[in-house]
């Protein structure tokens, strides 16, 4: 759902204005263009229905889509975060089952006032837009790396990359054709192709819009592959463009493609910030071995995730204090948990893990405290609360009825999504 939102906002206006425009141009196949209008209407209204009822029956009000727009912008845009790519926030759950509940919560407690879901998201993008003023030479840098970051070879997400399975799997050590040659072959045969048809023009602008997009937000793999689907038809009208310019010698256009091909292949190539961070996939992988069973060579995966060093390691560093905190081994619980930053995402949990150790050696003071920590990082947390209520009904009835009623109300954030 991250930039549907986005996408329904500037592409189907578009859309319609190119149909719009059709009809007006040719009125002789107005009826032609008018089915093909009520087709678009159809099928627009056949994939938004299922959310647009969801929405009806959770909220009560009709939307297009969940409100999330405004807290993945500031995910996107976050000036903290100094990568071009996705990176949680300490003071909301990574959980897509949390984020946007949280991210609520706290643009409630900022304006110390309860908001809808989508009041926080205008609150987020009016964040958004304040770091664009107040650092616009950061925020201008930070869509810059953006932009490389879209047109780059490595493909961020949060599941398996290939290169990582074929070191496992040799079938997939053969050379498929992937983005990095696709994408320098299909920019080329855009540019040579954009105003040579109403067609050409209208796909490009569809790619420049979704693209837009994902630069305003920000890139995974699983957003990006829409693109393909523009890019491998004019990788083809490309390729058949140049064998025309060979057979007629033409040699300037020779030279304007090659010249734009090789332009994108060294823009898939730059080293830009977290290119190399391949922590996602050896934490996705460790978490899959736990789940069957396999916890050594869980751990194995997850502590070399941890020795890469990157803002993700953070959730191996979490994992592996985990397992060792049920073994008991206090020492290498604390030293994976002191490997977690202030900044990290992670720091809330780390502090309510620190908690729930000082509880384990009987020091019920010093744990209350360090709850007390964690939840100021993210106060949208209901498991900490829990545990301090538990804390408080033997030592303190009165701060256990406090914190109990500050439950209610985060929870009650949690039942309008």
């Amino acid at each position: 759902m991250l930039n549907v939102r986005a996408n329904s906002g500037i592409i189907i206006p578009v859309m319609l204005l190119i149909i719009l425009l059709r009809l007006y141009r040719e009125r002789g196949r107005l009826k032609t263009l008018s089915a093909a209008f009520l087709l678009f209407v159809a099928g627009l209204s056949l994939s938004t229905s299922p959310f647009i009822i969801r929405n009806y029956r959770v909220a009560g009000e009709f939307g297009l889509t969940t409100s999330q727009a405004g807290f993945n912008l500031y995910l996107g845009n976050n000036l903290q975060n100094p990568d071009p790519y996705y990176r949680p926030v300490p003071f909301a759950s990574p959980s897509p089952f949390e984020q946007g509940v949280q991210f609520t919560i706290e643009a409630s407690r900022r304006v110390d006032k309860k908001l809808t879901p989508e009041e926080a998201s205008s609150y987020w993008g009016r964040e958004v837009f304040r770091m664009a003023l107040n650092h616009p030479a950061a925020f201008l840098w930070k869509l810059f790396q953006k932009t490389l970051a879209l047109f780059n070879r490595f493909e961020p997400g949060d599941h398996y990359h290939i290169g990582f399975v074929s070191n496992y799997v040799p079938f997939f050590k053969f050379p498929f054709l992937s983005l990095w040659l696709i994408l320098p072959l299909g920019m080329a045969g855009m540019t040579m192709a954009i105003f040579r048809s109403e067609k050409s023009l209208a796909l490009s602008a569809m790619f420049l819009l979704y693209a837009a997009t994902l630069i305003a937000f920000h890139t995974n793999t699983r957003y990006r592959l829409p693109l393909l689907v523009i890019l491998i038809p004019f990788a083809v009208m490309g390729i058949d463009c140049l064998l025309s310019f060979i057979k007629n010698r033409k040699p300037k256009g020779i030279v304007i493609y090659f010249s734009i091909a090789t332009a994108f292949l060294i823009v898939e190539f730059l080293p830009i910030r977290g290119t190399d961070d391949m922590t996602p996939y050896y934490n996705t992988h460790a978490i899959i071995l736990d789940e069957k069973g396999l916890k050594d060579q869980a751990i194995e995966y997850w502590e070399r995730s941890s020795e890469m060093d990157k803002p993700p390691s953070a959730f191996a560093n979490l994992s592996l204090a985990g397992k060792y905190l049920l073994k008991r081994d206090m020492g290498k619980a604390t030293s994976y948990l002191d490997k977690i930053p202030e900044s990290s995402f992670a720091a809330a949990a780390k502090y309510e893990m620190m908690a729930d150790m000082m509880l384990l050696r009987g020091r019920i003071e010093k744990a209350v405290s360090v709850y007390q920590r964690s939840l100021e990082i993210n106060s949208g947390q209901r498991r900490p609360r829990i545990k301090l209520i538990r804390i408080y009904e033997r030592i303190g009835r009165e701060r256990a009825l406090q914190e109990k009623k500050r439950l209610k109300y985060i929870s009650s954030f949690y039942t309008i999504f």
